[in-house]
């Protein structure tokens, strides 16, 4: 009877350990299953824009603090869309038509947002670090205290746009950027 009871102790306390046993391998699983359903969230964020693309601008679109990180959104139309605080690292922009959207606060950090359309968009306070702006369209844009870091601003148009603020440290652009009245005489050339 006491080998008995010393195999069952035995085996309690085996058993604990593993049950407490915070391994490596279950902390990866653990991260894997919050990536992966952080990636499908994005996917079904990105479904549901994708339902409100639309050229009328009078379709309500409250897409405030999406997070469409990494996420195509190639062509859409989504004009006078709400995308405060809205996270788009890293999202694949180009060609999207965004006219008189709100990205106040937004993340578009690494975006490519070549050929984007955003004239007369709020860009107040935005994240757009790195971002590719090859041939935007941003006239009458506010881009006031934005973080234009490292972006690529080859032949983007931002003719009178509002630049109060804003940091263009590592940015570059060439003679083909257009620059608001007040702002662009100050600025030579500077290559990627």
């Amino acid at each position: 009877m006491a080998t008995v009871s010393a195999v069952l102790v035995s085996a309690s306390i085996l058993g604990a350990v593993a049950i407490h046993d915070d391994s490596p391998t279950e902390q990866q699983q653990q991260q894997d299953l919050l990536v992966s359903n952080s990636q499908s969230s994005r996917v079904e964020n990105l479904r549901f824009v994708r339902t409100l693309s639309s050229p009328n601008a009078h379709v309500r679109r409250p897409l405030r603090g999406i997070d469409l990180a990494n996420q195509n959104l190639s062509g859409l139309q989504l004009p006078s869309a709400n995308l405060v605080d809205a996270q788009l690292m890293g999202a694949f922009l180009v060609g999207v038509y965004l006219t008189d959207a709100d990205l106040t606060h937004a993340t578009l950090a690494g975006a490519n947002a070549s050929g984007v359309n955003l004239y007369n968009a709020s860009m107040y306070g935005t994240n757009l670090a790195g971002v590719d702006f090859s041939g935007a369209y941003m006239r009458h844009a506010n881009l006031t205290h934005s973080d234009l870091s490292g972006a690529i601003l080859i032949g983007a148009d931002l003719f009178e746009a509002d630049l109060t603020g804003v940091n263009l440290d590592g940015a570059c652009w060439d003679d083909s950027t257009r620059w608001p009245t007040d702002f662009g005489a100050i600025h030579a050339p500077r290559s990627c």
